[in-house]
C-alpha cells in the first residue's frame, strides 16, 4: 500500500453527511508503459445507513467537484477521480444504477459491504479499481512499429501506419479512430492477413457461395486488380513481416493462401498450417458480434466451440462420451418398460389355470384304468412347462404304442381268428395233407416248362449259325471276282485311278485360287477407273474450277468479316456492360444520398451518422456542423451546471435563514458578541451583518439569472444559425440528386444505342454464317472437304488430285498386264484337266473292274485279298459242321414244340398261392393255445374285452393331449418368467455401465468446462469484466455445458453476484443487454489474449469491440486498459468509431504520461496515404 497517501480535508464538511471520510492521493504510472508519474484521487465515504447514502451523495460529489477538483491543474489527474461509496446494505439496483451513471465529476463505485478498518477499506478499492490478475510476459516477445498496406481491401495505394509513441518505441496501446467506411476494418484484416495467410471473415463469406463463387477482388482493392497488393508489418528490432496477396485469375478472384517466403518472416510467422494459433491475439469485430449472437444454448456452444479450435478433441470427447451415456439410458429405459409389460402379461397367465386342474383330473381317471408302473403322475400345484412336457412325452409314447402296437396287435388277432374260425381247415391234421398234394403238383409243372425253354433256345441257335454263314458267303464273294480278274491286274488298276484324282484335285485348287485373283483384280481395276472419272469430272472442266474458286472465295471472305463484325460486338458489350454498371453505381449513389440526412432540431445532433454525412459537406461545412454539436452539448452542460449551482445556493439559503433565525436569538442573549462565530469577521453590529449576508445572497441570485438567461440567449442564436445550415444542406442534398438523375438518363441514352447496334451486328452474321454453311455444303457434296478455305488451300487440293490422278494411271496399267498373265495360266490348267479326265474314264467304263477297285479303295492298305478268301473259306465249312449237330439235338425235345408256356406259369404260381395261404394258416394257428373250434372261440372273446379296455385308455389320453390350454399357460408362465429374470439381470448390467459411462461423462465435461474456462482466462475474464462493470448486481461469470431433450450439446452462460460458489448463478439472457453480452464476450477473448505467452509477437488487435458501451463502461474499460500498461508489457491495437470513446482514452491515457498513442485515420502525422502509388 505504499502507493496510497493520505490527504487532509476538512471533515466538518462531512460530519453530517456520511459517518466517515477519507481522501487519498494513489500514486500512478508505473510498469513498463509509464513516461511520468501522476496522482488518482480516492474518496471513501461510509454511510451509517442508505436513507443517508442516497440523501447525501450528491452534495458530496458536488463539494469534491468545487473544493477539490476545480484546484487540480493536470487534465489526466482531473479525469481520474473516484468516489467510493461504501454502506452496510443493499440500496436498491435502481438506486445504485442512478448514483454509478452519474459521470459529473467522478467515477463512483457503491460497496454494499462495511469492513474493520481503513486498511481493509484501501485494499477492497485497490483491487476493485487498480489491481488486475495478470502475469507478466514470459519469454522474448516483438512489438509492431509499422503497418504498411499496398493495393490492399479499401486501400489504393500506399497506406503506412506508424505506431511509435512519443519516446520513438512500439506504444503500448494504440486507439484508431475513424467513422464508418473509413477504412478501419481494412487495417485490420492487414494484420490478420499477414499473420494468417487470410481473413476469416472473408473464408467464411467465401464457402456460404459456393453456389454462386465470389470473383474478381477480394484482398485486391477493386481499381487495383492487376496491380501488386501485400500487407506488411515492421518489428521493433527492424524486421519485415510481408506476405502478397495471389494474382486475380480469369473468372476466379484472389482468395487463396500465399506463404511467406524466408525472408519475409517464415522463421518469425511459421508455417500456415498452424495459423489458428494467431486467433488468440486477433479480435476482429464479426468474431465478438457472432460470439455471442447465438440466441440459443445450443447455438452459443456451436459459436464459442468454433472460437477455440486449440479445443477440438477434448470437445469430441466430451460428445462421444454424451452419446454412449445416452445410448445405455434409453436402452436402461427400454429394459424397465420390458420388464413392466412382463410383469402385467404375468399376471393376466395366472388367472387362466382351468387346463391344468382339468388335466390332473384326467390323469387321475386314466390311472384307474392301467397296471401301477403304466400310471401317470401329474400335480397342478406344483408343475412347471418341464414337467408338463415330460408328461406329454408320456403321453405320446402310451399312445403311440397303444395304437400302433397293441391295438393293431389284437385287431391281426381278431381278424385272423375270425378268418380261421370261418374257413374248411380247422384242425391240424388236414392243414399238413393238404400242403404236401399242392407241393407235388407244382413240381411236375416246372419241369415240362424247363423241357419247352430248351427246345426254343436250341431252335434260336440254328437260326444264328444260318444268318452267320449267309453274312460269310456274301464277304467271300467279291473276293472271289478279284480272283478271277487278277489280284495283281486290280491292285495296278486301283493305284493309276487314285493317282488321276489326285491330279485333277490338284489343278482345279490351283484354278479356284487364280480364278478369285482374276475377280480382285477386274474389281480393283474397275475402282479406279470410277475414282479416276470421278477426280476427272472435277479438274478437267473450267467452269467447274472456277464455279469452286469463287464458292471459297464467298467462305473465306465470310469468316475474316464474321470475326471483325464480333470484335465490334465484344467491344460494343463491354460498352453496355460499362453504362450498367456506371447506371447501377449512380442509382446507390442515388439511394445514398437519399438516405443522408441531418436532424431537424439541433439537440438531436448527437445521433448524427458522420459517415453518410461526409460525403456531401465538405471540409469547413463538417467542422462548423461539429462545432455546433459542441457548441450545444456544452451549453446545455453550462445550463445543468448553472441549475445545479442555482438548487446549492437554494439550499445555502435555507441554510443561511436559519442561520439568521438562530442569529437573532444569538444577539437577544449576547448583544456584546461583534466577531462571527463561523469566520471569526469583525462586524458592528448584527443588523450590519444580516444586512452583509442578505445583499451577497442578492447579487449571487442576480448573477446566476443572468448567466442563465445569456446561456438561453446563445442557444436561440444557435438554433437559427443551425436551422440557415439545414436549409443550406436540404438544397445541396436536391443538387446532388438532379445531377446523378441526369447521369443516368445520359448513360441509358448510351446504352440504348449500343444495344441497335449489337442487334443489327448479331443479325448480319447470322447471315454471313447461312451464306457460309450453304457454300461449304455444296462443295462437300462435290467430296472437296478443305482444312482451311482459302485459295493457297484450294490450289494445294488440286495438285494433289492431279497427282493422285497420275498415280491411278500406273496402277491400272499395272493391274490390266496382271489379268493378262492370269488368262494364259488358266487355259493351261484347263487342258491339263481334260487329259486327266479321260484316263479316269477309260478305268470307269470296265464296270466289274471298277467295282473291284472301289471295294479295295474301302480297305486298309494291309489288306490281302488271298489270305481273307481262304480264311472265310475255312469258316464257312465249320459252320456248316455246327449246323448239323443242333439240328439233331433239336429232335429230342420236338413233343414239347407247341407247348403253352403262359398255362404253365399261370398254374405254378397258383400253387404258390395255395401253399403262401397254408403255410399262414399253419402260422396263424400258433396264436391259439390250442388249435381246435373250442380253443379258438375261447381266444377271440378274451381279446375283444381286452381291447376294449385299451380303447378307452387310448381316449382318455387324446383328451390329455388334446387340452392346449396348459401348454399354452406353462409356455407362457416359463418364458415371461425367463425373459424377466434375463431382463432383471440386464437391468443390472446396464445400471453398472451407466454409473462407469456417467463418471468417464462427468470426467469429459468437466474436464472441457475447466478448459473452457482456462482457454478464455475466466479468472482474467472475470477481472476485465468487473472492471468495465456492465451490471450493477451480477459480476462474475462462469460456463456450464449439458445437452438439450433432442441431444444437442449446449453452451450455458451463468452469473452471479459475488465469488462465493455457494452464491446462486443465473442465466444472463434474463438480465443482460446486448452490451452486457458484448462486454462477455471482449472479456473472454481479451482475456485469453493477455494470458498467451506461446507466441513470438505480443500485439493484440480489435476491432471495434466497444461500440455498445455508456459512458460508465468506457471510464471502466479505460481504466482497465489502464491497469494492463502499468502490469503487463505488450502491445494492444484498437480502434474505434465513437469519437466520445477516442476522446475519453485520450484523456486519461494522455500520451505525455503513458507511451500510448491516439490515431485519426483522416486526420494524423502518423498516418501516410500515397494514393498515387500503385
Amino acid at each position: 500500500m505504499d502507493k496510497w497517501e493520505r490527504q487532509d480535508i476538512n471533515n466538518l464538511d462531512f460530519k453530517e453527511l456520511c459517518e466517515n471520510f477519507y481522501y487519498y492521493k494513489r500514486k500512478m504510472g508505473y510498469g513498463p508503459a509509464a513516461i511520468e508519474g501522476y496522482d488518482a484521487n480516492v474518496f471513501i465515504c461510509i454511510f451509517k445507513d442508505k436513507e443517508q447514502l442516497i440523501s447525501n451523495w450528491k452534495k458530496i460529489n458536488y463539494i469534491i467537484a468545487f473544493r477539490v477538483q476545480k484546484r487540480i491543474d493536470k487534465i489526466i489527474e482531473k479525469s481520474n477521480f473516484y468516489i467510493c461509496l461504501f454502506v452496510n446494505e443493499c440500496i436498491g439496483s435502481d438506486n445504485k444504477s442512478k448514483i454509478q451513471g452519474n459521470s459529473f465529476c467522478a467515477k463512483k463505485y457503491i460497496f454494499e459491504e462495511k469492513l474493520m478498518n481503513e486498511k481493509e477499506y484501501l485494499e477492497r478499492v485497490e483491487a476493485r479499481i487498480f489491481a488486475l490478475g495478470i502475469e507478466k510476459s514470459v519469454g522474448e516477445t516483438f512489438k509492431i512499429n509499422q503497418i504498411e498496406l499496398q493495393n490492399f481491401r479499401r486501400y489504393e495505394g500506399k497506406l503506412k501506419v506508424d505506431l511509435t509513441g512519443k519516446n520513438k518505441k512500439p506504444s503500448a496501446f494504440t486507439l484508431i479512430y475513424a467513422k464508418n467506411g473509413y477504412g478501419k476494418t481494412s487495417l485490420f484484416d492487414g494484420l490478420e492477413y499477414v499473420f494468417k495467410g487470410e481473413v476469416d471473415r472473408i473464408v467464411e463469406l467465401i464457402k456460404s457461395n459456393k453456389d454462386q463463387p465470389l470473383k474478381g477482388a477480394i484482398y485486391h482493392n477493386k481499381n487495383c486488380v492487376d496491380k501488386p497488393a501485400y500487407s506488411q508489418i515492421k518489428l521493433e528490432d527492424g524486421r519485415i513481416i510481408k506476405r502478397n496477396v495471389a494474382s486475380v485469375k480469369a473468372g476466379k478472384n484472389d482468395s487463396r493462401l500465399n506463404r511467406l517466403g524466408k525472408h519475409n518472416g517464415l522463421n518469425i510467422i511459421g508455417s500456415t498450417t498452424d495459423k489458428e494459433k494467431w486467433n488468440q491475439i486477433i479480435l476482429p469485430h464479426d468474431k465478438i458480434d457472432t460470439f455471442i449472437s447465438a440466441h440459443t444454448p445450443t447455438e452459443r456452444y456451436e459459436e464459442w466451440m468454433k472460437s477455440a479450435p486449440e479445443l477440438e478433441v477434448e470437445r469430441e470427447n466430451f460428445i462421444e462420451s454424451y452419446k454412449i451415456l445416452r445410448d445405455k439410458e434409453v436402452s436402461l429405459e427400454k429394459v424397465k418398460e420390458e420388464i413392466k409389460e412382463l410383469k402385467k402379461e404375468l399376471n393376466k397367465i395366472e388367472k387362466s389355470k382351468v387346463a391344468v386342474i382339468q388335466l390332473g383330473k384326467l390323469c387321475e381317471e386314466y390311472n384307474t384304468l392301467v397296471k401301477s408302473e403304466d400310471s401317470l403322475l401329474f400335480n397342478e400345484t406344483n408343475s412347471s412347462l418341464e414337467i408338463y412336457n415330460n408328461l406329454l412325452n408320456k403321453i405320446a409314447k402310451r399312445i403311440r404304442y397303444i395304437k400302433n402296437e397293441i391295438l393293431t396287435s389284437y385287431d391281426l388277432k381278431l381278424e385272423q381268428g375270425n378268418s380261421i374260425r370261418n374257413g374248411k381247415i380247422r384242425d391240424a391234421e388236414s392243414l399238413e395233407s393238404a400242403l404236401k398234394n399242392v407241393e407235388d403238383k407244382k413240381q411236375k409243372f416246372i419241369n415240362q416248362k424247363d423241357k419247352h425253354t430248351k427246345f426254343i433256345n436250341v431252335e434260336k441257335e440254328i437260326k444264328a449259325v444260318e444268318e452267320k454263314f449267309n453274312k460269310l458267303k456274301k464277304e467271300k464273294t467279291p473276293l472271289d471276282t478279284i480272283y478271277e480278274l487278277g489280284i495283281k491286274k486290280v491292285e495296278e488298276e486301283k493305284n493309276r485311278y487314285l493317282e488321276l484324282n489326285k491330279d485333277i484335285a490338284g489343278i482345279e485348287k490351283t484354278e479356284e485360287y487364280f480364278e478369285l485373283e482374276n475377280k480382285k483384280s477386274e474389281k480393283a481395276l474397275n475402282d479406279l477407273i470410277k475414282k479416276s472419272t470421278e477426280i476427272q469430272k472435277i479438274i478437267d472442266p473450267k467452269e467447274m474450277v472456277i464455279s469452286i474458286e469463287e464458292k471459297i472465295g464467298v467462305i473465306s471472305k465470310g469468316e475474316k468479316d464474321i470475326l471483325f463484325k464480333k470484335q465490334d460486338i465484344r467491344r460494343i458489350k463491354e460498352s453496355i456492360n460499362k453504362f450498367d454498371e456506371l447506371i447501377k453505381l449512380k442509382k446507390k449513389e442515388l439511394e445514398r444520398i437519399d438516405t443522408i440526412k441531418i436532424p431537424r432540431n439541433i439537440s438531436e445532433l448527437p445521433t448524427i451518422k458522420w459517415a453518410e454525412v461526409e460525403s456531401l459537406l465538405s471540409n469547413e461545412e463538417q467542422m462548423q456542423l461539429k462545432t455546433y454539436e459542441e457548441c450545444w452539448r456544452g451549453l446545455e452542460k453550462e445550463l445543468e451546471v448553472r441549475e445545479e449551482i442555482q438548487n446549492q445556493e437554494n439550499e445555502i439559503a435555507e441554510e443561511t435563514k436559519k442561520i439568521c433565525e438562530l442569529g437573532s436569538e444569538f444577539l437577544l442573549n449576547h448583544r456584546e458578541q461583534t466577531i462571527c462565530p463561523l469566520c471569526k469577521e469583525p462586524f458592528a453590529n448584527w443588523e450590519e451583518l444580516f444586512e452583509r449576508v442578505n445583499r451577497v445572497e442578492k447579487t449571487t441570485e442576480k448573477e446566476n439569472r443572468e448567466k442563465r438567461q445569456l446561456i438561453i440567449n446563445r442557444i436561440n442564436e444557435l438554433d437559427i444559425e443551425y436551422e440557415k445550415f439545414y436549409n443550406m444542406f436540404f438544397s445541396k442534398k436536391e443538387d446532388e440528386q438532379v445531377k446523378r438523375l441526369d447521369q443516368i438518363i445520359i448513360y441509358e441514352r448510351e446504352k440504348n444505342s449500343k444495344e441497335i447496334q449489337l442487334g443489327n451486328l448479331e443479325i448480319e452474321i447470322e447471315s454471313l454464317k447461312k451464306k457460309i454453311q450453304l457454300n461449304k455444303e455444296w462443295l462437300e457434296n462435290q467430296d472437296i472437304i478443305l482444312n482451311e478455305y482459302s485459295m493457297e488451300e484450294w490450289r494445294l487440293w488440286l495438285e494433289n488430285k492431279k497427282a493422285e490422278c497420275r498415280k491411278l494411271q500406273l496402277q491400272k496399267d499395272e493391274l490390266k498386264k496382271k489379268i493378262k498373265e492370269l488368262h494364259t495360266i488358266r487355259q493351261n490348267n484347263k487342258e491339263h484337266i481334260e487329259i486327266k479326265t479321260k484316263q479316269k474314264e477309260s478305268i470307269i467304263d470296265n464296270s466289274k473292274l471298277y467295282s473291284m477297285i472301289l471295294f479295295l479303295m474301302e480297305k486298309p492298305d494291309e489288306f490281302d485279298v488271298e489270305f481273307e478268301r481262304n480264311s472265310l473259306k475255312t469258316s464257312i465249312e465249320f459252320l456248316k459242321i455246327e449246323e448239323e449237330k443242333k439240328r439233331n439235338e433239336l429232335m429230342q425235345y420236338k413233343d414239347y414244340e407247341q407247348f403253352d408256356e403262359m398255362d404253365i406259369k399261370q398254374k405254378v404260381s397258383e400253387c404258390d398261392i395255395e401253399i403262401v395261404n397254408l403255410q399262414e394258416l399253419k402260422k396263424q394257428a400258433g396264436i391259439f393255445e390250442r388249435f381246435s373250434p373250442e380253443g379258438i372261440e375261447k381266444s377271440i372273446n378274451a381279446w375283444e374285452k381286452e381291447k376294449k379296455n385299451y380303447e378307452v385308455q387310448l381316449e382318455l389320453l387324446y383328451e390329455m393331449k388334446e387340452e392346449n390350454g396348459a401348454r399354452t399357460y406353462f409356455e407362457k408362465y416359463t418364458a415371461i418368467c425367463k425373459k424377466i429374470e434375463n431382463q432383471n439381470r440386464n437391468l443390472e448390467n446396464k445400471v453398472l455401465q451407466i454409473q462407469k459411462v456417467k463418471k468417464s461423462y462427468e470426467s469429459e465435461k468437466n474436464n472441457l468446462e475447466i478448459k473452457l474456462k482456462d482457454y478464455f482466462s475466466q479468472t482474467i475474464m472475470n477481472e476485465i469484466y468487473q472492471k468495465i462493470d456492465p451490471h450493477e448486481i451480477m459480476k462474475n461469470v462462469t460456463y456450464h455445458l449439458n445437452f438439450n431433450e433432442k441431444d444437442e450439446p449446449q453452451l450455458f452462460i451463468e452469473v452471479c453476484e459475488g465469488e462465493e460458489s455457494s452464491k446462486k448463478f443465473y442465466r444472463p439472457e434474463t438480465y443482460f443487454s446486448t452490451a452486457q453480452l458484448n462486454t462477455v464476450a471482449f472479456s473472454s477473448f481479451f482475456g485469453r489474449a493477455l494470458s498467451t505467452n506461446s507466441l513470438p509477437i505480443k500485439t493484440i488487435c480489435i476491432d471495434d469491440p466497444i461500440g455498445h458501451f455508456d459512458d460508465m463502461n468506457i471510464l471502466g474499460f479505460t481504466d482497465m486498459v489502464r491497469c494492463i500498461l502499468e502490469k503487463q508489457d505488450c502491445q494492444i491495437i484498437m480502434s474505434t468509431h465513437e469519437e466520445k470513446v477516442y476522446q475519453i482514452m485520450k484523456r486519461k491515457l494522455d500520451p505525455n504520461f503513458y507511451n500510448t498513442l491516439f490515431i485519426q485515420l483522416d486526420n494524423s502525422e502518423k498516418v501516410v496515404w500515397d494514393k498515387a502509388n500503385c
